[in-house]
């Protein structure tokens, strides 16, 4: 087994042993232990070894860890495993579109959690048809730069809106545009990824769930316990 483990080792790749020593810096830093116990303990779970095993019969290698310890960098290297694939994965994606900017790279390089890995990745994710991507292909980007950029404007609404009608793209009117307009501009505030984390955190800070019975007390008996939670 421990043959096969080391095989496996000298067969990585320089970025995937990159990608090990970052994990194991984490590890030592978020479980306060030393970068060598979080290596060696890694390596004897990779090599096929039980936690209980582990624990007991390499105390020596460890430095001592005890099976809660061990367990948690075995849950932890997980998902930081998870988060290094989903960001190669991201980052080949984003690449492949030609729109991989050295900020938005520096981001997703940074980013360290899963979620905002794929709030990053959003707005460049293959999306299906939508109102939003319907409108941007009707020509209403501009009239929703409009409304984002809120610029002084002696034109009226109607005016501005006139401007984008085209029956042939199934634009009849100004209304039409405009909707189409705003369209692009919901689509984009919900990709935006600080403002998704600002309206997470915001509901997470303040929201307030709450249940009421929708039918008769005999009927709802084994729900009474959560009436007027």
């Amino acid at each position: 087994m421990r043959t096969a483990w080391l095989a496996e080792r000298r067969s990585r790749s320089p970025a995937a042993h990159k990608t090990m020593d970052k994990i194991v810096t984490l590890l030592a830093k978020e479980l306060r232990i030393q970068p060598r116990q979080a290596q060696v303990t890694l390596e004897l779970l990779d090599g096929g070894n039980t936690v209980p095993f582990i624990a007991r019969y390499r105390k020596e290698r460890t430095g001592s860890l005890d099976e809660e310890q061990i367990r948690q960098v075995e849950a932890r290297a997980q998902y930081l495993r998870n988060l290094e694939k989903r960001r190669a994965e991201i980052l080949q994606s984003v690449a492949g579109q030609g729109k991989l900017t050295p900020g938005l790279e520096q981001q997703l390089q940074q980013a360290t959690k899963m979620q905002e890995l794929e709030d990053l990745y959003l707005p460049y994710r293959p999306k299906k048809q939508t109102k939003a991507r319907l409108a941007r292909q009707k020509g209403l980007e501009p009239l929703a730069g409009c409304i984002v950029l809120q610029q002084d404007t002696k034109e009226t609404p109607a005016a501005l809106g006139a401007a984008f009608v085209d029956p042939g793209k199934d634009v009849p009117d100004a209304a039409a545009a405009w909707q189409g307009a705003l369209w692009i501009v919901a689509e984009d505030i919900a990709d935006e990824a600080s403002l998704r984390a600002l309206a997470r955190k915001t509901l997470w800070d303040g929201a307030r769930l709450t249940a009421e019975l929708m039918t008769d007390e005999r009927a709802g008996k084994d729900f009474l316990l959560y009436k007027e939670y």
